[in-house]
């Protein structure tokens, strides 16, 4: 009986796995159709800052990882039309200042900047992003240029009301260049040109007179990453 039971258990999991195969081919072969790919990647980079003053030179390098699924859609020989889901994360760093100490940088609190480093090292934030490219073939290389949409989710538990990424929303410029290295393979680069102002705080005391002097913070990603593409491929 427990025999006759494993193999009707076998034959039922070997039945769902060739009907999943099958269902997948149909899929796949619904895209070559139409023209159109689907592609599966993982990267991993840099993200920093960069202000529209010169006065601060401190960047906040972190670590940023991402997945992402990508469709495409072929509008002839050299051009394809390319959008997706892009998640990830931004790894928290270690603390840039020494909040318990009377020798705090002059820069820190003149330009807000102790809330940006409280925010980056207390906690991974999560990402969500849309991008929309146009992909141009050039010999080997696939070069896309567009824009991206990026929203960073609140951390669970956060105690930070001044966290500088909880919540936000940004769009910026996105850049990609691929290169094949074996059957439905590619190496890639992505780079993000944010747009929006993601300092929440982003002002500075006036040294020359009262008040305050505000500035602009954007967002740069540059990451690698490897692509697998389904259906048709660009030559």
């Amino acid at each position: 009986m427990a025999i006759r039971i494993c193999i009707s258990l076998v034959a039922f999991i070997v039945c769902l796995e060739v009907s999943a195969q099958e269902k997948w081919q149909k899929f796949i072969s619904g895209l070559e159709r139409r023209d159109m790919s689907l592609s599966i990647s993982g990267s991993g980079g840099v993200s920093y800052f960069q202000y529209d003053t010169k006065a601060i030179d401190n960047q906040f390098p972190t670590g940023e990882a991402t997945l992402q699924i990508l469709l495409s859609k072929r509008l002839n020989n050299y051009f394809w039309i390319e959008t997706g889901v892009r998640t990830g994360i931004k790894f928290k760093k270690s603390p840039g200042y020494d909040y318990d100490s009377s020798e705090v940088p002059l820069e820190a609190w003149l330009y807000d900047l102790m809330e940006v480093d409280r925010s980056l090292s207390t906690y991974n934030h999560f990402m969500f992003g849309v991008p929309l490219t146009i992909q141009y073939q050039i010999m080997k290389f696939q070069v896309g240029i567009g824009g991206s949409y990026r929203h960073y989710s609140v951390p669970k538990n956060n105690g930070n009301p001044n966290d500088v990424f909880a919540g936000r929303n940004e769009a910026g410029l996105f850049g990609t260049l691929r290169y094949p290295i074996a059957a439905g393979f590619k190496l890639g680069v992505d780079y993000y040109y944010g747009l929006v102002n993601v300092h929440k705080l982003g002002t500075m005391i006036s040294i020359g007179g009262p008040g305050k002097i505000s500035y602009n913070t954007y967002s740069r990603v540059a990451q690698f990453g490897f692509y697998y593409t389904f259906g048709v491929k660009p030559r």
